[in-house]
């Protein structure tokens, strides 16, 4: 037992955790205090060692993210070349074979009457503006002309041949001749045949127009490419390539008569009315289809880039290309210039990605590959 004024002292010496909590910090904050005013050489000491740290790490870290971008860069550069020249290579493989068939046409004497016996629009007319996908045909009547049975020999082996040497089974995958530029023959399934007899020179068809009227009108240069489009439940090509009538051809063979009288008849059947323009020289085109579907297939393009962990586009360059430069131009192709892409290539955008650009023989081919992965969660 104790007094109540021993019991009142005893618990003055005696401050309750939380006194003794607050007690301790104030003295703890007033020794930091006087600490760092009496020794300022302690903190700036500290201050400078942990910038020196922080900077150190900070370099190290930037170099390891630089090199590995340029490491991500330069394999996407590299799978991105490969892979453009790849169809770049390809394209100019498989267009070769319709080259081999112009001159075969031209030259070969199979073909030589075929343009002469279509004869000048509307020569052998059979109906006007038919409804056909994309616009209005107008007919020929080709019996007697296209379904000779040895002309349709003779280009089914030109066909054939052109085709399985070239090792482009299943890439190309039809053919089209067009004397005067009427569809007079295919080939297609392994199979020559009569073609529909539509007059694309006279036709209200704003495609076929663009055709003729580049090939022939503005004489394109080299290929006339347009595509991927979808036919039946193929993704395909079509190219165009236009054959003019030998040197001389048109003065021997139609200016004059068998009996060798002058015909004017004969000067004026020699001209071809294309879209409205007389234009002298034409003996027609030919054309095939790419099964460009396939093409991606066996380039095995999405595989590439998703071994390597990117996403990639692959674009062509339409309305930028040159006059004379081989390849598509204008408004006719413009809305196909996206080929193939991954299922992320919506990420790729100027801060992580490159391009790299690869001629063809029918324009600039971009392939655009995704290279710094983890950009977009850093």
């Amino acid at each position: 037992m104790i007094s109540d004024y021993e019991f009142e002292e005893k618990k003055a010496w005696n401050p309750s955790a939380v006194s003794i909590f607050f007690l301790s910090m104030y003295y703890e904050a007033r020794h930091f205090l006087k600490t760092v005013v009496s020794h300022p050489h302690i903190w700036l000491c500290s201050l400078a060692v942990m910038g020196i740290v922080i900077g150190v790490g900070m370099w190290a870290i930037t170099n390891e993210k630089d090199a590995y971008i340029e490491d991500r860069k330069q394999t996407a550069e590299f799978v991105a070349r490969e892979t453009a020249t790849y169809f770049a290579n390809e394209f100019k493989r498989a267009f070769l074979p319709l080259y081999s068939l112009r001159e075969a046409v031209t030259h070969s004497g199979y073909f030589d009457d075929l343009a002469f016996k279509m004869g000048r629009y509307p020569a052998n007319l059979l109906e006007n503006n038919v409804p056909v996908e994309g616009g209005l045909a107008n007919l020929r009547n080709i019996e007697g002309i296209c379904d000779d049975e040895e002309i349709l020999e003779k280009w089914d082996e030109l066909v054939s041949t052109s085709t399985s040497e070239s090792d482009l089974d299943g890439l190309l995958v039809r053919y089209r001749l067009m004397p005067r530029n009427v569809a007079c023959l295919e080939h297609k399934k392994n199979m020559a045949m009569v073609d529909s007899g539509m007059d694309m020179s006279n036709s209200d068809h704003p495609f076929w127009s663009m055709v003729v009227e580049d090939l022939f009108v503005k004489k394109w240069e080299g290929l006339h490419v347009f595509g991927p489009f979808m036919a039946g439940d193929m993704e395909v090509f079509c190219t165009h390539l236009g054959i003019w009538t030998k040197p001389g051809q048109d003065d021997e063979f139609n200016t004059f008569t068998e009996d060798g009288a002058f015909s004017l008849g004969n000067i004026q059947n020699s001209l071809t009315d294309i879209q409205g323009t007389e234009v002298a020289g034409v003996w027609g085109f030919i054309m095939n289809y790419l099964n460009w579907g396939e093409m991606k297939k066996r380039s095995n393009i999405y595989e590439r880039f998703s071994n390597v962990g990117m996403d990639f586009k692959l674009n062509r360059l339409e309305e930028d290309v040159e006059k004379l430069q081989f390849g598509p131009k204008g408004a006719p192709t413009k809305n196909f210039g996206e080929l193939a892409q991954s299922p992320n290539s919506h990420l790729l955008d100027d801060t992580n990605s490159i391009i790299i650009e690869t001629e063809s023989l029918h324009g600039i081919w971009q392939v655009c590959p995704r290279f710094i992965v983890r950009m977009l969660v850093l």
